[in-house]
């Protein structure tokens, strides 16, 4: 079965500035910081009724930093899948940059596609069938390296308008 009539198979989703608010807290890694963007359970639901799979790729240079930990990262992550599958929604693939280049050197960090490319062979997608939701231009950067569809949305905005115009 399609998912859609552009044949939207996943969308791959950055964290912070699309699916959480991060405008009052820049590294959002405990509970207490977090904040859904507005509509954002009902678009993903959305998303989810069109039998489309979801994912997320952030960049989580606070680790490098010594801000916080990957275990903090992971609790965070653990709680909020858990919260989405409370709707309904399932996550099916998440992947984290833990570097900052002004830290260490790496391959993975947005914008390179490293990421994507790692979640799209897991879960054996096809780029040219997805498409990612950022809010910065290196989410652009990244898909446009693995040959992805993507839109630069304003953050911590709702998207629900955008995954509405995906799935018609």
């Amino acid at each position: 079965m399609e998912s859609n009539s552009k044949s939207i198979q996943a969308v791959f989703l950055d964290r912070d500035g699309v699916i959480n608010d991060n405008s009052e807290h820049y590294y959002v890694f405990r509970s207490e910081q977090w904040k859904w963007n507005p509509d954002l359970i009902e678009a993903l639901q959305l998303l989810q009724q069109h039998f489309i799979r979801l994912f997320i790729v952030s960049n989580q240079g606070g680790i490098s930093k010594g801000l916080y930990e990957r275990k903090d990262v992971a609790m965070l992550h653990e709680e909020k899948l858990a919260e989405l599958a409370s709707y309904g929604i399932k996550i099916e693939g998440i992947a984290i940059c833990p570097h900052h280049p002004d830290i260490e050197a790496c391959f993975c960090r947005k914008p390179s596609g490293l990421m994507l490319e790692r979640l799209l062979t897991r879960f054996h997608l096809n780029a040219a069938n997805c498409f990612l939701i950022g809010d910065s231009p290196r989410d652009i950067e990244a898909a446009a390296a693995v040959g992805m569809p993507s839109v630069q949305i304003e953050g911590n905005t709702s998207i629900l308008e955008l995954c509405k115009q995906l799935i018609s």
